[in-house]
């Protein structure tokens, strides 16, 4: 199992900004909110980028 880490931000922006600059590949998965006003999303990035 890949090893999974959490952090929490105010800015989702930077941290997509350190994956495109590091090109690093792998799924960011993000989360916000409760209850009805919960969130949650991913991105799949390869060498930096989206996909």
């Amino acid at each position: 199992m890949p090893h999974q880490r959490e952090t929490a931000t105010d800015r989702l922006s930077n941290v997509i900004q350190v994956i495109q600059l590091g090109k690093k590949s792998g799924l960011l998965t993000v989360e916000r909110g409760e209850g009805i006003t919960f969130e949650e999303g991913a991105i799949t990035f390869v060498n930096g980028q989206a996909r």
